[in-house]
């Protein structure tokens, strides 16, 4: 996102469901700028407690809209695009 342009900073979240059961989600943690953002610091969340999962970073403070996108929409799940 951050090399395509469509985000600057740390501004918008991004999310996807980490398990095919929807008990899992990963979400870019809150206040790392995407450009030196690690992939070690996705957070994975467990949905129904909101808690992260061996993971020193906070998540996004947008959990509750990506939770209620997901239950509200079987079919969104986010799809990784490498280049």
């Amino acid at each position: 996102m951050w090399e395509a342009g469509l985000c600057v900073g740390s501004a918008g979240h991004v999310s996807r469901r980490a398990d095919a059961e929807g008990r899992y989600i990963a979400i870019t943690p809150t206040s790392i700028p995407y450009e030196s953002m690690k992939e070690d610091e996705i957070v994975v969340l467990e949905t129904s407690s909101r808690k992260p999962i061996e993971s020193s970073r906070t998540p996004s403070y947008e959990v509750p809209m990506h939770l209620a996108i997901y239950r509200a929409r079987n079919d969104v799940g986010a799809r990784m695009r490498r280049s």
